[in-house]
């Protein structure tokens, strides 16, 4: 939550239970996410409904934000324009010469399209609506201990709630569906945990710094022993990285490089004499790395190399996915195919998937191609140009006021998820977008 002061006049009781309101229902929602998809989304959506409605938007925020989000928004809603406007695929011509009706429009499946964007709609305005509520320092240092004792818990509770098995591959952790947003989840929460640490030194209040330490403890050790994902491990580390330079060396002070240094060394060791799933496949991506690199026909070494598309399909299958997904935003880059469509138009454009993989692909392994390819190049670049800006804004903030620890472990644990949308999906989760938009604000 690295914001300012809330302005003079704002009452602070009432923003205390609206953070309160919004964690508890982005908590407990990362705790049901595998529950039926309607009643899911419906049961969260009609909550921060009520919110919206018992607390209006408090600060106003700047119009240019307001003009990128309808932006994004027009620009998605073009895949509902005459289809004879736009040069028509082949394949759906072929579609159309068998007898088939795919419709007057650009998208195929209108109301499934409308349906998805509605959602995507709803995401964005509740978020822009929270980012207008501003915490006071006191509520900052509440609500993001709070932050970090909930995804605690929900390490805890995931590991408690799950069946070990004897023998085969280690289970399932986290709720979510995708491994990888539970690593996601436990990266902001460490991020968030280890800037309630370091602001509760500073404070020299010390009940709190044990409570953070025990929360971030379990946060870390969920990612690094608990976890299979490889991603949160990596997020974690990018997150320090990014965290750290916004306080420089004068901020920290000894006390607080000593403390740093002390906690690194701890996890970092910690990790090192482990024996976790994650620590294997990571060992294991490193090693196949490694035989890629040095094969006879490398692209790096050999003079007659495979070529870079087959070199792709050896060494992960998200960049296949990713080359094939930019096949079809190739003929789609005005409009996209539309909201909630890549499942069933995908497949027409697998090349180097369908060789590698011959399962199902719901997605192109990463958020910002999704949308891409379901919205446009015009809606994904006003929606991006949206999120850099609040950032950067929020960035320029930071090195204001006593609070900058704070404020800087959230919002570099905010940033966490369009990081991680690069190279996965946890942005279209409803449940991780709002919990980035609870740190940001």
């Amino acid at each position: 939550m690295p914001r300012h002061d809330p302005p003079t006049g704002l009452s602070p009781a009432g923003s205390t239970w609206l953070f309160g309101a919004f964690w508890l229902m982005t908590s407990l929602g990362c705790l049901l996410v595998n529950g039926p998809w309607a009643g899911f989304h419906g049961m969260l959506i009609a909550a921060a409904g009520l919110l919206i409605w018992l607390s209006p938007q408090q600060v106003p925020l700047p119009r240019l934000w307001w003009c990128l989000a309808a932006l994004f928004l027009v620009f998605a809603s073009t895949v509902f324009l005459p289809a004879h406007w736009f040069a028509t695929p082949p394949w759906r011509e072929y579609l159309e010469s068998l007898g088939l009706d795919t419709g007057s429009r650009v998208v195929i499946q209108s109301r499934q399209a409308a349906e998805t964007l509605a959602l995507f709609a709803i995401m964005l305005v509740t978020g822009m609506w929270f980012a207008t509520h501003r915490a006071s320092p006191t509520q900052l240092r509440i609500w993001s201990l709070a932050f970090t004792l909930g995804v605690a818990a929900y390490a805890i509770i995931s590991k408690t709630s799950q069946e070990i098995p004897a023998s085969g591959p280690p289970a399932h952790f986290g709720f979510f569906p995708n491994r990888n947003h539970t690593g996601t989840y436990l990266a902001m929460g460490s991020l968030c945990g280890l800037g309630c640490v370091l602001q509760a030194l500073r404070d020299k209040h010390f009940l709190r710094m044990a409570l953070a330490l025990a929360a971030t403890a379990t946060c870390l050790w969920a990612a690094a022993g608990w976890s299979v994902s490889r991603g949160g491990i990596v997020l974690i580390l990018i997150g320090c990285l990014s965290w750290i330079p916004m306080l420089g060396p004068r901020y920290l002070g000894k006390n607080g490089i000593w403390a740093l240094a002390l906690l690194a060394i701890t996890a970092v060791g910690g990790f090192l004499i482990s024996d976790s799933g994650v620590k294997q496949r990571l060992t294991d991506t490193l090693g196949k790395t490694a035989a890629i690199t040095e094969s006879p026909d490398s692209p790096l070494l050999s003079e007659n190399p495979k070529p870079l598309d087959q070199a792709a399909l050896d060494f992960d299958f998200r960049i296949p996915v990713a080359l094939d997904t930019l096949r079809l935003i190739r003929e789609f880059p005005w409009t996209g195919i539309g909201a909630g469509q890549f499942f069933y138009i995908f497949p027409q454009y697998r090349n180097l998937t369908i060789v590698a993989n011959d399962a199902d692909a719901y997605h192109p392994e990463s958020d910002w191609l999704w949308m891409a390819s379901e919205t446009g190049i015009p809606a994904t670049l006003a929606l991006a140009t949206l999120v850099a800006l609040a950032l950067w804004k929020s960035l320029a903030g930071i090195s204001r006021g006593k609070d900058r620890a704070l404020r800087g472990a959230c919002l570099a644990a905010a940033m966490l998820l369009p990081i991680h949308g690069l190279f996965d999906v946890p942005g279209h989760r409803i449940t991780l977008a709002w919990s980035a938009v609870f740190l940001f604000t």
